[in-house]
């Protein structure tokens, strides 16, 4: 009889002992180590900067065939900014850039964008020529989507604040490195303004409309 007791005893330990040894188990499964979560902050690489601070976008308007169009421009309003898109790294991001007069006069001539990474203090320069806007923006070569006009008062608004710029240019740059660049725009060697724009390093999550 004692043996029998003595034998449940030893059975009921065991099986304790095994349903924590277990147990443990199953908790240490479930707690992520170190270098998982390494591995997983890494498999996001998010570029170093503040989308925010860059500089911020305006809207202008031109009228085509009696059909107002409405376009999104980066940059200094009533002096110069591109045709707004997503800048990639390692793309040839082909920017059009857009100007106003200044001083009454109209800028012409050659065209300097020097830009420096904020974080790294990587840099580069690009050359384009500047002319006369003698087309519309939708005869550009690059196919640009006007924003939509949803109602009277943004059409109303969009008519109220239209002003046109008086000449163009183009320029290929490349971004060697994601983040928050500076960009120095300058125009004959006379520099105009300076701007601040976010590089990408995909074009994972961005939506392209279709033509």
């Amino acid at each position: 009889m004692r043996s029998f007791y003595f034998l449940g005893i030893c059975l009921l330990l065991l099986t304790g002992c095994s349903f924590e040894e277990n147990n443990a188990k199953y908790v240490k499964a479930k707690e992520p180590t170190y270098e998982e979560d390494a591995k997983k902050s890494n498999s996001t690489n998010i570029p170093p900067g503040n989308p925010s601070e860059q500089t911020p976008t305006f809207t202008i308007n031109e009228k085509v065939k009696d059909v107002l169009m409405l376009y999104e421009v980066r940059g200094e309003r009533g002096k110069f900014g591109f045709l707004e898109i997503p800048l990639i790294k390692g793309k040839d991001n082909q920017l059009d850039w857009l100007f106003w007069t200044s001083d009454n006069q109209q800028l012409t001539g050659n065209l300097k964008i020097k830009g420096k990474n904020q974080e790294t203090g990587q840099d580069f320069v690009s050359k384009g020529k500047i002319i006369n806007k003698e087309k519309s923006i939708k005869e550009l070569p690059k196919k640009y989507k006007p924003l939509p006009l949803n109602d009277n008062n943004t059409f109303n608004a969009a008519k109220k604040n239209e002003f046109t710029p008086t000449s163009i240019a183009s320029t290929s740059i490349t971004f060697p490195e994601s983040g928050m660049w500076e960009l120095e725009v300058l125009v004959n060697e006379k520099v105009i303004g300076i701007m601040k724009v976010f590089v990408k390093d995909s074009e994972a999550g961005i939506h392209y409309l279709k033509n």
